[in-house]
């Protein structure tokens, strides 16, 4: 059971990271990494801090010149779910 905790918790950070990257929610993508993280991607290399920083710019940009296409990469499609469930009972899908 444990295994399987930790699968889902991993598998919900990442989907995370991706949805609040795509939507541009900072301070939630911040919560994925660890202060003092870097970042790798075919276009930058530095301080995760920094690199919100561009994506940042990248989408004030790209919404004002109505580009549909960029260097953010694939759209995961994620969603975000909240498991809630009592001792014992399984859980199940709230707000």
């Amino acid at each position: 059971m444990q295994e399987w905790l930790a699968h889902v918790e991993i598998v919900a950070l990442i989907q995370n990271w991706a949805l609040w990257r795509d939507t541009g929610d900072w301070d939630k993508l911040r919560t994925t990494v660890h202060p003092d993280a870097t970042m790798t991607a075919t276009w930058f290399h530095g301080r995760f801090d920094e690199f919100i920083e561009r994506l940042g710019a990248h989408k004030r940009i790209e919404a004002a010149v109505q580009c549909p296409c960029g260097i953010l990469g694939p759209f995961l499609g994620g969603r975000v779910a909240k498991l809630v469930s009592g001792p014992g009972e399984m859980p199940a899908i709230g707000n």
